[in-house]
């Protein structure tokens, strides 16, 4: 039997979502059509048993898993009611999320930002979703490090979310607004010990994404006054 999974973005709910694919995969030939810009953010080096792409050819016949379109018994449900239309667990997400890594584009990303290996350096990424800001997120960097700030910004050659494992991998301390970075840092096994995690909405992202991600992320809290100055951008 042939099955469609609707799921065309976003980066992050694409990496999330592994598991389903690979768990279906045992009973249907399934399809994962995804939006062009995802695929070339990185969807092309997930490894799964899907027929995956931008540009697949859909079959005539098939039944569609729609993988947004399920109750939420409360806002906090938008990502794991993903696993609950379905009645899946959905604990073990990150043990399916496989990639190919590209360590010659890892190496030359490293280069780029002018990291040597073996020097410290703490990494700070302010964005999400298509490149908006929560400049909270910079007011994190300690004022009496010596060490190299390395900045996730939009203007960095390459573009692949999986270019950036080294880095996540060696940097001292990690600090980002919730993002598809984070499916990605939580399978690796990283050297930080700081971890802080910024919300891009100030009421619900904590609980949304808390529950999923294993790492110690310590989450920063801002009122809604605090939340709307630095981030501009995102809805109430």
């Amino acid at each position: 039997m042939n099955l469609i999974i609707d799921q065309p973005g976003s980066l992050g709910d694409i990496l999330f979502i592994q598991k389903i694919i690979h768990v279906l995969s045992n009973d249907y030939q399934v399809y994962h059509p995804v939006n062009h810009t995802f695929w070339n953010a990185g969807i092309d080096q997930v490894i799964n048993p899907a027929i995956c792409g931008p540009n697949i050819q859909l079959p005539s016949e098939a039944s569609v898993y729609k993988c947004s379109d399920h109750i939420k018994n409360n806002p906090y449900d938008v990502m794991t009611s993903k696993y609950q239309g379905i009645g899946m667990d959905w604990g073990d997400w990150s043990d399916y999320l496989k990639y190919d890594r590209n360590y010659e584009r890892e190496n030359t990303l490293r280069e780029i930002l002018g990291i040597e290996k073996g020097e410290p350096f703490i990494f700070v990424n302010p964005y999400y979703s298509v490149y908006k800001p929560m400049n909270g997120v910079l007011n994190q960097i300690p004022e009496d490090y010596d060490g190299k700030v390395i900045h996730m910004k939009p203007d960095i050659p390459g573009g692949k979310i999986f270019d950036w494992c080294w880095v996540f991998e060696n940097a001292e301390e990690l600090h980002s607004v919730d993002t598809s970075i984070h499916y990605v840092i939580e399978t690796l096994d990283i050297k930080a010990k700081k971890l802080t995690i910024h919300p891009r909405h100030y009421k619900y992202a904590k609980f949304i994404y808390d529950r999923i991600l294993k790492h110690p992320w310590e989450w920063i809290d801002y009122t809604r006054d605090e939340w709307k100055k630095v981030t501009p951008m995102e809805a109430e």
